[in-house]
């Protein structure tokens, strides 16, 4: 391995971005015994590619958390609909930062039914209340203020599915967690 640590991982990230879909890419031999800044760089480098699916699901259950970490934040918005398992995985992780990356993907999802989207991102507010690193707790907070509250209205404009938020809230002000 030549170059400086830097250097290898920015040019796998060359070679994934321009040669990832390629028949012939030489992608594989590179990722065979690949550091965690490699696959990292790749992850990012083939995220809008259709190769980039695929180093998704090779590397969701990476021993390492910061590579778990980019295969949630490489989901490009367009897809987070076809890889909502993942991320529903990925909600469950045990560390935060991981968490905190699938439920900003998950507050993406533009299909989801809406009480399922509350119901998901309250639990996951919950979970994170305890967690020592309030990454995932800031990302649920803000998943559920950017919520579309008109996806809950009926036809009149009357709260009809979804009862909680106005308690969520208030709950959040009474808090003795400074986030």
């Amino acid at each position: 391995a030549n170059g400086s640590k830097w250097e290898r991982e920015r040019a796998a990230a060359g070679i994934a971005g321009h040669l990832g879909d390629a028949a012939d890419s030489p992608l594989a031999t590179i990722l065979s015994n690949a550091d965690t800044g490699i696959k990292r760089a790749v992850l990012d480098a083939t995220a809008a590619l259709p190769s980039g699916v695929e180093m998704r699901k090779r590397f969701a259950d990476d021993p390492d958390v910061t590579v778990r970490a980019a295969v949630v934040g490489a989901i490009p918005d367009a897809a987070v609909e076809s890889e909502i398992a993942l991320i529903r995985t990925a909600l469950a992780d045990p560390d935060p930062i991981v968490r905190s990356n699938a439920i900003d993907r998950f507050g993406a999802w533009k299909n989801a039914p809406p009480e399922e989207m509350l119901a998901t991102l309250f639990d996951a507010e919950h979970r994170a209340s305890s967690d020592t690193l309030n990454d995932a707790r800031l990302s649920a907070i803000a998943a559920i203020g950017a919520f579309d509250n008109a996806k809950l209205m009926d036809s009149e404009g009357k709260a009809s599915r979804f009862v909680g938020m106005e308690e969520f809230l208030r709950g959040l002000l009474s808090d003795r967690d400074p986030v």
